[in-house]
């Protein structure tokens, strides 16, 4: 028997979950890529810089295969953000928003669904909870963009330049 392809799954999980848009499945896909991607980078990184060429196992034993592929919620959240970011820039809140994601635990329920259709796996320690709450929408995508004074950070010096960039000799009074 052939198993069913992606698109099919998700035609499948949207029927019985409406609350997210296909493209927000598809995201959460490319947002475990990019975060597989970057812990493979980082422990690529971490071996060099050790010396050694072969990846330590899951049971300690020495191999040239990948380490286990498994990401706790919040590594898969900080790789989302990431990846939304550098894809949408200061749309990603709005294009999330747009297919149903407004926090963290929406990503959550997500990744359950997909975990329910097989499509994802998990492990015994892996729960809903730890998608909860665990960063605020508005920080993570909208005020990276906002001028200082609005995104809360304290405003130059009065020797630095004001929040228009302008030196403290042109500032007007």
């Amino acid at each position: 028997m052939q198993k069913p392809d992606f698109s099919d799954c998700l035609d499948e999980i949207v029927a019985r979950d409406p609350r997210y848009d296909k493209d927000a499945y598809l995201f959460v896909r490319e947002a475990l890529d990019h975060t597989l991607k970057l812990q493979c980078a980082a422990r690529s990184i971490r071996r060099n810089s050790s010396g050694s060429s072969a990846a330590v196992g899951r049971r300690g034993t020495s191999t040239a295969e990948p380490m286990d592929q498994h990401v706790t919620g919040e590594q898969l959240l900080d790789g989302a953000r990431q990846f939304a970011l550098e894809q949408w820039g200061p749309m990603a809140g709005t294009v999330l928003a747009a297919w149903g994601i407004q926090a963290t635990a929406d990503i959550g329920a997500i990744v359950f669904n997909l975990i329910a259709a097989r499509v994802f796996g998990k492990n015994e320690q892996d729960s809903l909870a730890d998608f909860e709450n665990v960063f605020d929408f508005h920080d993570a995508f909208a005020r990276p963009f906002l001028p200082r004074r609005l995104a809360g950070e304290p405003a130059e010096s009065a020797a630095g330049p004001d929040a228009l960039g302008t030196p403290p000799s042109t500032a007007s009074a």
